[in-house]
C-alpha cells in the first residue's frame, strides 16, 4: 500500500506483495496468500507461496488497523492476492461491509480475477458482490489464442475467457483486462494478435492494459527460454 505503507509495517499488517499500477494510492487488504492456480509459465508471482485463505477475523483486524491508521483518508482499496473470487461469497460481503463502514469515503474497491472463475460462478452471487461494493475486476487475459493459452498453461479457454467477462460485465463490474505482448513469440505472433482480438472483442472489457513479455526467474517460461523454445523468444523490432 502506498498510503501510509511504512506506518503499517512498523505494526501486524498482512500486506500484498503485488496489486495493479493502477491501485498505486489503494488501501491493500490481503484476504488470501498466493494463487490457487499458480501454473502459468510466464508468472513467478506467487511461485514460492503456498495458496490460502486468510481467517475472517484476521482480514477484519486489518481492517480496524487501517482504519485507526487513515480514517477517512481511504478512497480506494484493492483486496489481493490472486484471485479472490474463491473465498466464499458470504465470507466477501462481510468484508466489504466492514471495508464501507470503516472507510465512508470509498469510491473504489478492486481484486484481481480468473476468467473460469466467474464463469463457474453463479450469477446471483457475482451480483450480490457488485452489490456489496466490489466496483472492478483485474483479470489476466494474457492472449485469446486457444493454442497459446495452452502452452502458457492458462486453464481457460478462449470461450471461458469471453463467458467470465460477459458474466462479470453483466453482474455490473467494470473489467480490466491484461495482454501480454510478446508472448507468441517470432512464430505465432499473428495469432497471438488475431485470437487476442477476438476475445476482446467478444467481452468488450472497460480496459484493456498491455504489458510487455519478459521470461522471469522461477517462471516455467525462463527455463523453456533457456532450453531453447524459439517461439518464447521476442519478436524482432524492425
Amino acid at each position: 500500500m502506498t498510503i501510509g505503507r511504512f506506518g503499517l509495517r512498523k505494526r501486524a499488517y498482512d500486506f500484498p506483495p503485488f496489486r495493479p499500477p493502477s491501485e498505486a494510492e489503494s488501501l491493500l487488504l490481503r484476504v488470501t496468500r498466493g494463487c490457487p492456480w499458480n501454473r502459468c509459465t510466464f508468472c513467478s508471482m506467487y511461485k514460492h507461496s503456498k495458496f490460502e485463505i486468510r481467517e475472517l477475523k484476521e482480514v477484519l483486524g486489518d481492517i480496524e488497523l487501517a482504519k485507526e491508521l487513515y480514517g477517512e483518508r481511504v478512497q480506494t482499496v484493492f483486496i489481493g492476492d490472486s484471485n479472490s473470487l474463491v473465498v466464499k461469497t458470504d465470507a466477501l460481503l462481510v468484508i466489504l461491509k466492514a471495508l464501507y463502514e470503516a472507510f465512508p469515503r470509498i469510491e473504489r474497491v478492486t481484486s484481481y480475477a480468473r476468467a473460469k472463475t466467474l464463469a463457474k460462478k453463479p450469477l446471483s452471487e457475482l451480483e450480490q458482490l457488485r452489490k456489496g461494493g466490489l466496483t472492478r475486476l483485474h483479470v489476466g487475459l494474457e492472449t485469446g489464442e486457444r493454442e497459446l493459452l495452452q502452452e502458457i498453461q492458462k486453464g481457460a479457454t478462449p470461450e471461458e475467457m469471453i463467458e467470465g467477462g460477459k458474466k462479470a460485465k453483466l453482474a455490473g463490474f467494470e473489467y480490466s483486462l491484461y495482454v501480454l505482448l510478446g508472448i507468441g513469440g517470432e512464430e505465432k505472433w499473428e495469432q497471438h494478435a488475431r485470437g487476442t482480438a477476438e476475445v476482446l472483442n467478444g467481452i468488450d472489457p472497460d480496459f484493456i492494459r498491455v504489458r510487455t513479455f519478459l521470461p522471469q526467474p522461477d517462471s516455467h517460461c525462463m527455463m523453456r527460454c533457456w532450453m531453447g523454445g524459439s517461439h518464447l523468444r521476442p519478436r524482432k523490432q524492425s
